[in-house]
């Protein structure tokens, strides 16, 4: 009989916040009929994350490791591959969930069958664990919905609060491997647009956000920004109401917000990069706008006398 959750934990050379992952889910474990527990690791090359497994799993714990690394979204799909469950709870091994995850997400899933996608409000926290900030994400809508307009310009569901039916993924297929940055938000707009979704209104999980994550170095590029309009593009063949008009100003309010952000830091080459990615989707009125007021000066242009 298959257990009611799978918790997957991936890893690649994150073992030193790995316990706190691992402590988070065993204090609620349902005992091995009803979870399964596997860290799936990517390959590690900096730390040991299967010794962090047999020291606090003590046998409890299953551990996977690629012979190569094969990339975050194909180490996904490898933990849905490997997962057993009728709910996958996917937990990063930097993040962790708080006291009462897996009783509320298990109420919840027993109450509302047609609920593919389960998710709650998100705690941000910093490389020490301290509180950085709520997620204050709070779904207008009360019950199973498959309108997915609050999350298709902006992805506001964290990734550690996402719990999903394996009937799901057995229907969807699992993450997209054209993407990196933004498999994930695709992925809940995907689920919840065709088979439904429902939020519990409270906050049960904490993802870690810190400078040199993979969300970070892909904000210096513009590589995030990038990918999202990659991603409206899937969007719009969803069928799903999006407006051009919005994406547009989606994607030129991020790139503009990146660059602010990494002038204001002093990280030139981030502003830059965030600069140019706006400046080509910015109107003629737009340009003329930010360059006056930053007095930028383009390439072959000299400044009238």
């Amino acid at each position: 009989m298959a257990p009611l959750f799978s918790v997957m934990i991936p890893t690649y050379n994150c073992a030193n916040y790995l316990e706190k992952t691992l402590e988070s889910v065993l204090s609620q474990d349902m005992g091995e009929e009803m979870m399964q527990i596997e860290v799936i690791d990517d390959c590690s090359t900096k730390d040991n994350p299967e010794e962090v497994v047999e020291r606090l799993g003590k046998g409890r714990v299953q551990f996977f490791r690629h012979p190569k690394n094969v990339g975050a979204i194909k180490n996904f799909n490898e933990c849905i591959k490997r997962s057993k469950g009728k709910l996958v709870h996917i937990l990063h091994g930097d993040d962790f969930v708080l006291d009462g995850f897996y009783k509320e997400y298990a109420a919840c899933a027993e109450k509302h069958p047609d609920a593919f996608l389960i998710y709650c409000d998100t705690m941000g926290v910093n490389e020490s664990g301290a509180f950085m900030y709520d997620m204050g994400l709070q779904s207008t809508h009360v019950g199973v919905t498959k309108d997915v307009s609050e999350i298709m310009y902006n992805n506001r569901i964290c990734f550690p609060c996402v719990v999903i039916r394996k009937e799901a993924f057995d229907q969807l297929g699992g993450f997209n491997e054209v993407l990196s940055h933004c498999a994930d938000w695709e992925m809940w707009v995907r689920v919840i647009s065709k088979l439904g979704g429902i939020q519990i209104q409270k906050q049960l999980c904490c993802y870690r956000d810190f400078d040199n994550s993979h969300s970070a170095t892909v904000k210096r590029s513009a590589v995030n920004v990038k990918e999202y309009e990659k991603t409206f593009e899937i969007f719009a063949s969803y069928n799903i109401g999006l407006d051009e008009k919005l994406v547009l100003k989606r994607l030129k309010h991020v790139s503009l917000f990146q660059y602010y952000n990494f002038k204001e830091k002093g990280d030139l080459e981030a502003a830059k990069n965030n600069l140019d990615y706006y400046l080509s989707k910015a109107s003629v009125f737009e340009k003329a706008k930010i360059l006056i007021k930053d007095k930028i000066i383009l390439p072959g242009k000299k400044v009238s006398k």
